[in-house]
């Protein structure tokens, strides 16, 4: 009894250190789950302010590019010099490189937004996996500690009825001789057993 006592102390610390395993990990998992949102939530923002950018360039581009047609039109006529159709070109030649290049850095930052949010996903089911685990662990120990609670429970059973068994003698004194065949292990109801 006091053996299986021992063993159910030390599996009832490793059940308290799994219950706080538990709560660390849930801890943890939780502050790098809201770091994973927090760097999903700063490329969003970058990837908006990128879309807004190439807006904008594109809106630029479509006035440059009116400006040049226009001009286009008007230099066959006279009513505008060479020189201005080439500054038009050349205006929206820029324009359309600003937009290009927004487009691919909104891109890129898109990427970007995608593989925090990856990461995310990643982070979100590594913890549950780990708390899973931890939580496994936990009813491993509780499997334990719950078979030995039974034990010492028989143990105590046993112990009880063994109690129960015990024959007092009527009076205080000593044996003084054996009433019963040393060879036989049993006895009958109502034979004496020994002289006191």
């Amino acid at each position: 009894l006091a053996q299986l006592e021992a063993k159910r102390d030390n599996l009832q610390r490793s059940y308290d250190f799994t219950t706080t395993n538990i709560e660390l990990t849930r801890s943890f998992n939780n502050a790098a789950i809201a770091a994973a949102r927090s760097e999903v939530e700063g490329a969003r923002f970058k990837w908006n302010k990128a879309e807004q950018d190439v807006l904008a360039v594109r809106a630029d581009f479509k006035a440059k590019d009116f400006k040049y047609e226009g001009v286009k039109q008007l230099a066959p006529k006279g009513l505008k010099s060479e020189l201005a159709l080439q500054e038009a070109q050349s205006e929206r030649d820029a324009a359309r490189s600003k937009v290009e290049a927004a487009e691919r850095a909104s891109d890129e930052v898109y990427q970007l937004l995608e593989a925090k949010e990856q990461e995310l996903e990643s982070k979100i089911q590594e913890a549950e996996s780990k708390l899973n685990d931890a939580k496994i662990k936990q009813q491993a120990e509780a499997s334990k500690l719950n078979e030995v609670e039974k034990e010492i429970q028989e143990v105590s059973i046993k112990i009880g009825e063994l109690n129960r068994l015990t024959v007092y003698a009527p009076r205080t004194g000593i044996i003084q001789s054996l009433q019963i065949n040393s060879g036989s292990d049993t006895v009958k109801k109502g034979e004496p057993l020994f002289t006191i």
